[in-house]
């Protein structure tokens, strides 16, 4: 079995009654990446300047989307100096080629990011990137929380890459994210992105807000990989998807991981059957999906991380959270002791 490390970061937490939930996608070997990004925008929501159930709607919109940026400026800082230190030797590559190619693979590293907070009969949806958030009604019927995702398929996506003299399938997904620096500040490295009139990938997200009720039941967010694994096998409405595998009783113990199991289930007949020889790899992508019970005093959640080749069973690699109150989950590492200490603080109530 080859060894495989896991890309997906997720966080569920709740502080002052603000519930924020999360799937961060590191890819490139973006691992580190998703963590910190992960890490700091917890520390943004909740501890500097937080965000606070008295702000009106616009409020919130507007400090998320500074708190975002703030994120990006902080992981910028982190590389600001390999891509110096790239840049001054660059003028003999050759010579350095070693050095270059370690800086290459630190400053390629990149994550998508996927936000959602609740604030009383709010949700705010923040993407970055090519995850995807649906609600459940009382009737079954489904809202997609995000309207589009950033890939070469979402038409707003193609149009602006080709406003900028870019062929958009040379711009694989996703085409915003955070890092990824080789298709942002080098992008003129690129033998394809040569003549761009500007970044093939940007860290511009998407801001939804959304007015709930009670008819508003659940929570459910999937990863870039949920997604791209059921693209592999030719399914085109994700969301007709998803309802279909949610027409059984909805357990919140267990509709998390049964999601993954049914899409790692159909990638793997796909591919087995060859069914989409052309498309399907015989690696299913990394899955990730957070589900969430709205409305209960408890705020049930379950959250469900799995990567495996297609002879390999799943592996369950993030915790769930089981009947009681929503237990909060948050990695944390990269951060200063101070940062470190409040988030500790934060997560021991």
């Amino acid at each position: 079995m080859q060894e495989h490390t896991a890309l997906d970061r997720a966080v569920h937490i709740e502080e002052n009654g603000i519930q924020m939930y999360g799937i961060f996608c590191g890819f490139n070997g973006g691992v580190d990446v998703a963590r910190f990004v992960m890490n700091r925008m917890v520390y943004e929501v909740f501890k500097d300047r937080p965000i606070t159930k008295s702000m009106s709607v616009q409020e919130v919109k507007d400090a998320l989307l500074k708190k975002f940026h703030t994120v990006d400026m902080r992981y910028l800082q982190t590389v600001d100096d390999d891509l110096t230190e790239r840049l001054v030797l660059m003028d003999d590559p050759v010579g350095n080629a070693d050095r270059i190619s370690v800086l290459n693979a630190k400053v390629r590293k990149g994550t998508t990011v996927f936000v959602v907070l609740r604030v009383d009969r709010h949700i705010y949806v923040l993407n970055c990137g090519t995850s995807l958030g649906l609600a459940v009604r009382s009737d079954r019927s489904m809202v997609r929380l995000n309207l589009r995702v950033h890939d070469n398929d979402d038409p707003g996506e193609y149009e602006r890459l080709e406003k900028l003299n870019i062929d958009p399938l040379t711009v694989h997904r996703p085409t915003r994210a955070l890092g990824d620096y080789f298709r942002r500040n080098l992008f003129e490295e690129k033998e394809e992105f040569v003549g761009a009139k500007g970044n093939p990938v940007i860290s511009e997200p998407d801001l939804y807000h959304w007015e709930i009720d009670e008819t508003w039941k659940y929570l459910i967010l999937l990863s870039d990989g949920v997604l791209q694994n059921l693209k592999d096998c030719g399914v085109e409405d994700i969301t007709a998807e998803v309802q279909e595998r949610l027409q059984v009783d909805i357990s919140v113990r267990s509709t998390a991981q049964g999601l993954v199991d049914a899409f790692g289930r159909k990638h793997d007949i796909a591919y087995c059957r060859n069914d989409f020889a052309d498309h399907v790899s015989n690696r299913r992508e990394e899955m990730t999906v957070i589900f969430v019970q709205l409305w209960d005093a408890n705020k049930f959640a379950d959250s469900v991380s799995s990567s495996s080749y297609t002879e390999n069973s799943l592996d369950a690699s993030l915790p769930q959270v089981e009947t009681g109150p929503l237990v909060p989950y948050v990695d944390i590492t990269t951060l200063t002791p101070r940062i470190r200490a409040e988030l500790d603080e934060l997560l021991s109530y």
